[in-house]
């Protein structure tokens, strides 16, 4: 009852409506609003208004402007207050009122929300909202083409030069050539292509992603792509159109919709809903259906090759973006408004337009303030934001309704401006969806001001403890629970020192108290007696006795409420007196910023035109002209949770009034040319030199050679950061309008010669005489058409090692379709489903083994030039023959790279199936996204296999360094003496020491000793059985080895271990260990590689990493730049126009030897105060086994430190003096041993077990590793025999 009179008083005493509780949440009527004057849009009113999608708002009235520009709004009256807004309520009240609420406006909102945190992955909520932009990162604009690294040491920076060129010919571009049809669908693909249209975009492209009626006439075919009709994957089955549906030819079972209803589910907007204030039943999400056509990307056109221009076609803006959360809210928040309601494609649609076309350009243009989304939506509601996107983006869907035969439809579900289909509209799509975008922008705002500022809880809070109290009142205002309720009462009159009015008994009580005291005054301090004799008193009295005293309490009662009234009145008015207050003062605040700022902008502009008439040119430098930082003391802006903004660097915006049409080149990715072994020291010092860091600096590319070149396929790393085009500040979205292309264009210095012979070839480019040598470039091009005011962007298809970068790479692309991460991680099961079965461990050693044996056939040539690893990979970089031919690398690296390839082969094979069998990391593949994934994935693995043999020859090119096979096989002779001479002999020690020889083997003398051999004496207290077995061990060890084969010594060291087994089941393990020797037939040994230390990385660090911004900030300050190489200064540009900066070359005389790190830390001691130590990469002498082993992981700092740990139990067998470390090694660790030999023999043996691995021989081999080389071969694995014997012997 006190909510129902609070709201009555709130509403000006009328009743609101509230819609059914089985009303489906988004077609709930919105409360009424006061009508407010919409601002006028062009000169002539709309024929007629766009009808909303539910039930409309009050009606609001539209003022003309003769200028066709948005005009402002006169002001609204006083929204209502919800109940909830009452400050003070402790958490449970707040709740209630929450629930209570006849408006389920926020109350809907907060369920989207809860929904979201329980199923986003990326949510990005608490205190690590950062609310300014990023530091502008200075660089040289560089061109026409890439430059060398300054720290590349020779022969590499002269074959980085030597990689650009390449035989493809002028034109070439690195895209995937179109598919052609097959003939066994010949007719289906010709009619899909040239006579078929999509039912819903209009569209006929996209082959791949067509859908064709199984029960259409082949003269009447229609169809769509499978996108377009709303399905989440294509159907296995037969597909059947609407019509052929409704003349009973077939159902569409197999078809999956993401919207029930009819069977198009593009368009049904039935749902059943979940109960007000109830999450929906489900933890699933719904399937998601694509919300745009499929389009595929524009062909670029590779011929113009004339750069867009910076400040006349694009501009560099700082930018932000939000998360996939913070997507949702503004999602939730749309959706409550009629225009943009509903749960169908289109509606989604609708929001989605809005969200990418009108909001985020107005975002775009925020700049420093760009974190406040309500400013944001208060431009774009007051017209003033880019409404070019918009219209561009109507006039895109109208013009493929008309090629349709229909027409195109605005967000209130008719055809543009109420004209007729087909026919062109006479306004803008933003004007004459005006009125609906103002009441979408209405919807966002009320919910940051009733959700978001006002830190409501999306679940409900606990329930508090037994007899403890809810109440919460706000700290010295008097002001606690919902006006005129008794709390709110009481609290007033509290503050006021207002005591709360006696009851009749209290009165009674301090009337008879004096008497009683006089009467008995040994009651004077005793309270609890004076209490009771009072209770026994009032007890006794009757009715009419204790009326007077009732009527007492009752006029008390009367005047409390009275003065209680008054304070609560007074205490409400103060609260509100203050908010305005604080609002007033915040205004100001943000008027005085905004006069300085203009004040100061006017003052700058003033002196550079003086400076300017007198000849004189200033540079305005980026310190002086950083944006103004947000107001950190906002009473709002610190409560921020759901609708936040994040900076996201500097990006790129397109400017060109007309906008940029599909294909258009942007500008070639250039940047410092890195050899991959070089690049990867550069990622190493860079995360010692700055461990703090989370994510690396994204302003680099990589550069593939065409694997058709006749050089054949290799990788260049191009780093951006310094020395670079405005290409390489383009930001990464999931729904990309750009692209980047390898491109082969022509090695001319003329550029200008360059492009007019560009310009004049024919689509036959091909075919035409090109100059005799092209270069490679990286080129962007627009996939479709780039409206004014819109983000250029484009998918960076980066893949991580790092599970931690991965989870830190939060995506703020803002896009619909964005998958939470802008990285992509190769720990994923995609890169994982086959490798962990068919290439573990086990079996990448195994490759190595043979490679490290067997010959190069042609067999192998031939595999690796098919995949197009030819002489650029393959070749040592520097070195030449005295006849002047590259000197090839050693054929064991050429052997095991063919073998790598094979099993990248059959990977792409099998990782299809293995994807499609089950759901994988929550994602359901279907046959084309299981293909398209495996290509994926087989790129990157031939990348990563040049790399490491990138990485091996630079190991191999160091002085006097060793190139021989790094596995090398043992000889007969080798192997013999390891068995018996070594294993055997120490396990004989080892023995003798068990059975109570105390001084071991030495006790027999060495081999020729009167002791030695069968007829040896034993102490007494070693037993008959155990002499016999030791009489026998020194009788081989009394044998020279020359008399063994290897096969020999096996079956030697086989009798040994029966023997001793015979002994017992404490010499289990002795016995199971000289098995696993016996058994083992490929033995080898690690040849002597030299470590080495590589030369120093040169960084120039980003501003907005601490130490390199202190750095620069002084640089810039004082002047005292050292200069390139040359003592030149590096001019660099940044988003200011006009402005720059001067930056350090990064080989400087003044190279750093700070004894810090960039967090601030002390160097450790082994870099001996120097951070020249840091930037130095220490190569070990395994560092090339743990590469080839590693071959698929590039950032690891040194691949050969996990060797020790991966080797236990796998590739090295236990050490024989551990033989006797275990208590009970037949019931515990032998039986541990066995089942994961059974179910995972490439696994490492944990060091909870009592086995040690001391190998001093560094000789390897196992049973396991042999099983693993049978298996490449094609042969009969022996570990299951083996596995069985061990089961079946009994100790003893």
């Amino acid at each position: 009852e006190e909510v129902v009179r609070e709201e009555r008083a709130w509403t000006g005493g009328e009743e609101r409506s509230t819609a059914p509780a089985s009303a489906p949440p988004h077609a709930r009527p919105a409360p009424p609003q006061p009508p407010t004057s919409a601002p006028a849009i062009v000169d002539e009113p709309p024929a007629r208004a766009p009808a909303p999608a539910v039930d409309p708002p009050v009606a609001s009235t539209v003022e003309v402007s003769a200028h066709p520009t948005v005009a402002s709004s006169t002001e609204p009256a006083a929204p209502r207050k919800p109940l909830w807004t009452v400050p003070g309520l402790d958490p449970a009240s707040l709740w209630k009122a929450i629930q209570r609420d006849p408006d389920p406006f926020a109350r809907d909102i907060l369920r989207d929300l809860e929904r979201a945190e329980r199923t986003e992955p990326y949510l990005q909520v608490g205190d690590r909202w950062r609310r300014e932009p990023w530091e502008v990162n200075p660089y040289e604009h560089i061109g026409p083409g890439f430059v060398v690294a300054r720290d590349l040491p020779e022969p590499d920076a002269s074959e980085v030069c030597e990689k650009l060129h390449t035989t493809m010919p002028r034109g070439w571009t690195d895209l995937p050539p179109e598919m052609p049809a097959t003939a066994g669908n010949a007719k289906m693909a010709a009619s899909a292509v040239d006579d078929v249209r999509c039912l819903e975009c209009g569209r006929a492209d996209g082959e791949a992603d067509f859908v064709l009626c199984d029960g259409c006439p082949d003269d009447d075919v229609r169809g769509g792509h499978w996108r377009c009709l709303g399905m989440a994957r294509l159907p296995t089955g037969d597909w059947f159109c609407d019509r052929c549906v409704a003349d009973g030819k077939g159902t569409n079972d197999d078809a999956i919709y993401g919207d029930t209803g009819d069977g198009m589910g593009a368009s049904t907007d039935v749902t059943e809903p979940a109960p007000p204030g109830e999450s929906p039943p489900g933890e699933s999400p719904p399937v998601i259906v694509p919300l745009h056509p499929y389009v595929p990307n524009a062909k670029p056109r590779v011929h113009d090759r004339v750069p867009l221009r910076l400040g006349v076609d694009v501009e560099e803006r700082p930018m932000w973006g939000c998360d996939c959360y913070t997507r949702t809210a503004i999602d939730a928040a749309l959706s409550r408004a009629a225009g943009y309601a509903g749960d169908s494609v289109d509606a989604r649609r609708r929001r989605d337009s809005f969200f990418s076309k009108l909001l985020m350009p107005a975002v775009h243009t925020m700049g420093a303030d760009g974190w406040d989304l309500a400013l944001a939506v208060e431009k774009l509601a007051a017209g003033k934001s880019p409404r070019e996107p918009y219209d561009d983006y109507d006039a895109a869907r109208n013009e493929a309704g008309r090629a349709d035969g229909g027409g195109g439809e605005s967000p209130g579900g008719e055809s543009p401006g109420g004209e007729s289909p087909g026919a062109p509209s006479s306004s803008s799509a933003f004007e004459r969806d005006f009125a609906t975008i103002k009441e979408g922008c209405d919807a966002i705002l009320r919910a940051i001001r009733e959700v978001d500022e006002a830190a409501l809880p999306t679940v409900p809070p606990p329930k508090p403890a037994k007899g403890q109290k809810t109440k919460l009142q706000m700290e010295g205002s008097g002001v606690a629970g919902i006006k005129g309720s008794k709390e709110s009462r009481d609290a007033a009159a509290k503050a006021a020192g207002i005591k709360q009015p006696m009851t009749a008994f209290f009165i009674f009580s301090q009337e008879q108290r004096a008497i009683l005291i006089e009467q008995r005054p040994e009651l004077r301090t005793n309270i609890s007696a004076v209490g009771k004799l009072m209770g026994e008193r009032w007890r006794k009295l009757s009715d009419d006795e204790k009326f007077p005293y009732a009527i007492k309490a009752e006029e008390a009662r009367a005047e409390y409420e009275i003065a209680a009234t008054r304070a609560e009145e007074e205490a409400h008015a103060a609260v509100k007196a203050r908010e305005e207050a604080e609002m007033a003062a915040l205004a100001q605040e943000r008027a005085d910023a905004e006069a300085k700022k203009a004040e100061a902008q006017a003052a700058l502009e003033r002196e550079m035109a003086e400076a300017a008439e007198k000849g004189i040119i200033l540079q305005v430098y980026g310190a002086g002209r950083k944006p103004r930082k947000p107001n950190q003391s906002s009473l709002k802006s610190h409560k921020r949770r759901h609708f936040r903004m994040h900076p996201k660097g500097i990006g790129i915006v397109c400017v060109r009034p007309e906008g940029l049409p599909p294909g258009t080149y942007i500008q070639d990715y250039l940047g410092e040319l890195y050899s991959p072994w070089r690049w990867f020291e550069r990622q190493d010092a860079i995360k010692k030199r700055e461990p703090d860091k989370e994510l690396p600096d994204f302003f680099n590319i990589t550069l593939e050679r065409p694997a058709e070149d006749a050089a054949g396929h290799d990788v260049l790393f191009v780093e951006a950061a310094h020395r670079c085009t405005f290409a390489s500040r383009l930001s990464h979205s999931c729904a990309p309008n750009c692209q980047t292309v390898g491109v082969a264009v022509a090695d001319q210095t003329d550029q200008t010669l360059d492009q007019t012979l560009d310009q004049n070839l024919d689509q036959n480019f091909h075919q035409t005489a090109d100059p005799p040598r092209t270069k490679l470039s990286i080129a962007q091009y627009t996939t479709r058409h780039v409206s004014y005011g819109e983000e250029l962007c484009w998918n960076y298809s980066c893949v991580t090692e790092s599970e931690k970068e991965y989870r830190a790479a939060i995506c703020l692309c803002s896009s619909t379709t964005c998958k939470g991460a802008f990285l992509d991680y190769a720990g994923s099961s995609a890169f994982t489903a086959v490798m962990n079965v068919r290439h573990n461990f086990l079996d990448r050693n195994a490759l190595l083994i043979r490679a490290c044996h067997e010959p190069l056939t042609a067999v192998d040539r031939t595999r690796l030039a098919t995949a197009g690893i030819k002489s650029a990979a393959l070749t040592m970089p520097g070195e030449r023959t005295p006849s002047g031919e590259r000197v090839e690398c050693p054929e064991w690296l050429i052997k095991w790279a063919s073998l790598t390839l094979e099993y990248i082969e059959m990977e792409k094979e099998l990782l299809p199936a293995a994807l499609t069998a089950k759901p994988i990391d929550g994602i359901v593949y279907d046959a084309g996204f299981a293909a398209a994934t495996a290509a994926g994935v087989v790129a990157t693995r031939i990348s990563n296999l040049v790399v490491t043999l990138d990485k091996i020859k630079y190991v191999m090119r160091q002085p006097g360094q060793n190139r021989a096979p790094f596995l090398r096989h043992l000889s007969d002779g080798e192997v013999v003496d390891h068995l018996l001479g070594d294993i055997l002999k120490r396990a004989a020690d080892t023995f003798a020491k068990k059975v109570g020889v105390k001084a071991g083997l030495p006790f027999f003398g060495g081999r020729g000793a009167r002791n030695a051999g069968a007829e040896a004496k034993m102490p007494a207290a070693v037993g008959q059985r155990e002499g016999d077995a030791m009489r026998f061990i020194l009788g081989v060890l009394a044998k020279p080895p020359r008399e063994f084969t290897p096969r020999e010594a096996s079956q030697t060291l086989e009798a040994c271990s029966r023997k001793i087994r015979a002994l017992g089941p404490v010499h289990c393990a002795m016995a199971d260990l000289l098995l696993l020797y016996a058994r083992t037939a490929h033995w080898c040994t690690p040849e002597a590689y030299a470590g080495f230390q590589s030369t120093p990385v040169r960084l120039v660090p980003l501003p907005k990493d601490k130490l390199g911004e202190k750095r620069l900030e002084k640089r810039v300050k004082d002047g005292n730049d050292g200069g390139d190489a040359e003592g030149t200064t590096a001019t660099v540009q940044i988003p200011d126009p006009g402005g720059t900066v001067q930056i350090p070359a990064p080989d400087s005389s003044d190279a750093p030897t700070q004894s810090t790190l960039a967090n601030g830390r002390k160097l450790p001691t082994v870099f001996k105060g120097n951070i020249d130590n840091v930037m130095k990469k220490k190569y070990q002498p395994h560092f090339a086994w743990g590469q080839l082993v590693s071959w698929f992981k590039q950032t690891i700092y040194d691949p050969s430190a996990s060797l020790s740990a991966e080797r236990r139990g796998t590739m090295s067998l236990p050490d024989p003096e551990s033989a006797y470390g275990a208590k009970d090694y037949v019931t515990g660790d032998r039986r541990s041993m066995l089942r994961q030999i059974a179910r995972d023999p490439s696994k490492m043996w944990p060091t909870t077990w009592a086995w040690s691995f001391r190998n001093p021989g560094k000789v390897y081999g196992s049973p396991f590793i042999d099983d693993a080389i049978s298996a490449a071969k094609g042969e009969e694995r022996s570990t299951p025999a083996l596995l069985e014997e061990l089961r079946a012997v009994v100790a003893g």
